[in-house]
C-alpha cells in the first residue's frame, strides 16, 4: 500500500499529465484547422498569417507535450504562449468578444495549475528520492521548440510596442503614436492624410518604411545615423514598374518615375494579405484623376519638368509685365474678382501660378498694389491704396530660391508677404517703383498715420 506523500507525487503527475493532453489534443485540432482553412482558402489567405499561426499551434503542441513529460521549462513556456494572444489584443486596443475572453483566461488558469503541479511532482519526486519517468529527449525537445517559440512571439510583441509591423496598414489601422511621428518628420504636412503606410525596419519606425498620402508618394530610410527621404507628389507619377515580386520572406519593390528622372523612387511593401495592392492600385487612381496634360506631356517625352514652360504652356510668364503682356483672358479674370477696377490702368503685373494666374499673383496699378492668393479652394486677396503704404521690408529668401518675400505695411498694422521673381532685379526694381509713386499720393492724414502706427515685424506670423 502506498504510502500518504507517494499518493500525493502521483496526484500532482495525474494533474499535470491530463492538463498537458487537453493541451495537446486542442493544439492537434487547432494545427488541423490551420492546414483546412489554407487548403480551402488558397490564393486568398495570407501566409504570413498562416505561418503565425502554425508556429502558435506547433508551440503549443510541443509545450504540452514537453510538459506531459516533465518539463519544468516547457510548462512554463506554455503559460507566455496562451497568454500572449490576449496581451497583444490589450496592448494594441484590439477588441475581443466575451467567449474570446473566456477562452483565453480558462487556457490560462489550466497551464497555470499545470505548471505548478509539474514543479510539485518533482519536488515530491525529489524528497522521495524517484525518478520523474518520462522521456528525457521529448523534454529537453519540447523546452527547445517551445522557448523557440516564445522568442517568435517575444520577437512580434517588441516590434508592435516599436510601432513596427510585418503588414502594409490602411488608414484606419494606422495608429496616432505613429501619425505623430510621421508630422514630427515633415511627412505628414497641414491636412495632409495618410492612406497606406509600411514600416519595413524591425527595430524602429525611423529605420525606414513607405507612405502613401491623398498628396505624396515616398518614402524614408536610416543611413550614416541620419533619416532621409524621397516623395513624388501625386499627379506627377509617369510609370510603376514592379522589380521584385516578393514572398513571405521578402517585400515586394515597386519604382515610381516622375518625368525625365535617372532615380526612380522605390517603395517596398510586404505582401501580407495583398494590402500592398490595394496601395498601388489606389496611389495610380489618385495620381491618373490629378495628371494634367501639360504633366503628361513631360511624361511622354521623358523630360525632366521645367515649370517656367508649364506656366507658358497656360500663358503665364515667369516675368513682372507691363500691361500690354497682360492678356484679356486675364484682364477679364481680374475684373470678375474685381481686382482690376474699369477706372485703374494697369502698370506691372506677375503670377507665379502654374496652371493659372488664380494660385497667386500680384498687381501694381495706378491706384492700388497688392496680390491675391489661393487659400484652400478659396481665393483671397489684400490690397493697399497708393499713398497709405507705411512700409516695405527688405527682401527675404524664399525656400526655393527662386523667389523672394516683400512685407508691405499699413497703418491699420495689415500686411501682406509680396511673392516675387529674385532674378533679375525685377522684384527690387517694381518695389522702387510702388514707393515712388506711393511718396507721390502721400497726403499729410496718411504720413501721420503711419509715423504713429506700431508695426510688428514678426517673418513667422500667419500671412494674410
Amino acid at each position: 500500500m502506498l504510502d500518504e506523500e507517494e499518493e500525493q507525487r502521483i496526484q500532482y503527475r495525474r494533474r499535470m499529465r491530463g492538463s498537458a493532453t487537453f493541451f495537446i489534443v486542442i493544439s492537434v485540432i487547432g494545427t488541423l484547422g490551420v492546414a483546412v482553412v489554407a487548403t480551402l482558402g488558397a490564393g486568398e489567405l495570407d501566409p504570413g498569417s498562416l505561418f503565425g499561426a502554425l508556429i502558435v499551434t506547433g508551440g503549443m503542441f510541443m509545450a504540452a507535450l514537453g510538459a506531459w513529460h516533465g518539463s519544468r521549462s516547457a510548462a512554463i513556456s506554455l503559460v507566455a504562449i496562451v497568454c500572449a494572444s490576449p496581451l497583444i489584443s490589450l496592448f494594441l486596443n484590439i477588441s475581443m468578444s466575451a467567449a474570446e475572453w473566456a477562452r483565453s483566461i480558462f487556457y490560462a488558469g489550466l497551464a497555470l495549475f499545470m505548471t505548478v503541479n509539474t514543479f510539485r511532482f518533482h519536488a515530491a519526486s525529489k524528497q522521495l528520492n524517484i525518478p520523474i519517468g518520462g522521456n528525457d529527449l521529448l523534454r529537453l525537445g519540447g523546452s527547445l521548440a517551445t522557448w523557440a517559440c516564445v522568442v517568435f512571439l517575444g520577437f512580434g510583441s517588441l516590434m508592435v510596442s516599436l510601432g513596427t509591423t510585418t503588414a502594409v496598414l490602411r488608414e484606419s489601422e494606422i495608429t496616432e503614436a505613429q501619425i505623430t511621428w510621421l508630422s514630427e518628420q515633415d511627412f505628414l504636412v497641414g491636412d495632409e492624410r495618410p492612406l497606406y503606410l509600411y514600416l519595413d525596419g524591425l527595430f524602429g519606425m525611423e529605420l525606414g518604411g513607405s507612405l502613401l498620402t491623398d498628396e505624396y508618394a515616398g518614402g524614408w530610410w536610416k543611413e550614416d545615423g541620419e533619416i532621409s527621404s524621397v516623395w513624388i507628389p501625386l499627379g506627377q507619377i509617369c510609370e510603376v514598374k514592379q522589380i521584385v515580386e516578393g514572398s513571405f520572406f521578402e517585400d515586394a519593390i515597386y519604382s515610381i518615375h516622375n518625368p525625365g528622372e535617372e532615380h526612380a523612387v522605390e517603395l517596398w511593401l510586404s505582401i501580407e494579405g495583398n494590402v500592398h495592392e490595394q496601395f498601388i492600385a489606389r496611389m495610380k487612381s489618385i495620381n491618373n484623376r490629378r495628371m494634367r496634360p501639360e504633366i503628361r506631356k513631360f511624361c511622354d517625352e521623358n523630360r525632366v519638368l521645367d515649370w517656367v514652360e508649364v506656366a507658358a504652356m497656360n500663358g503665364i510668364s515667369r516675368d513682372i509685365v507691363a500691361a500690354d503682356s497682360v492678356t484679356e483672358e486675364q484682364q477679364n479674370w481680374l475684373r470678375e474678382q474685381e481686382y482690376l477696377l474699369d477706372s485703374e490702368t494697369i502698370l506691372r503685373f506677375y503670377a507665379y501660378g502654374r496652371y493659372g494666374i488664380e494660385e497667386g499673383g500680384t498687381l501694381f496699378t495706378d491706384a492700388y498694389f497688392g496680390g491675391w492668393f489661393e487659400s484652400g479652394e478659396e481665393v483671397g486677396s489684400r490690397w493697399f491704396k497708393l499713398g497709405e503704404i507705411c512700409k516695405i521690408n527688405p527682401p527675404r529668401d524664399a525656400s526655393s530660391g527662386a523667389h523672394v518675400f516683400y512685407k508691405i505695411w499699413d497703418a491699420e498694422g495689415k500686411w501682406l508677404d509680396m511673392y516675387l521673381p529674385a532674378h533679375d532685379d525685377q522684384a527690387a526694381e517694381l518695389i522702387k517703383a510702388v514707393l515712388e509713386l506711393n511718396e507721390k499720393n502721400v497726403t499729410e492724414t496718411s504720413r501721420d498715420a503711419c509715423e504713429n502706427a506700431t508695426f510688428e515685424d514678426d517673418a513667422d506670423q500667419a500671412s494674410k
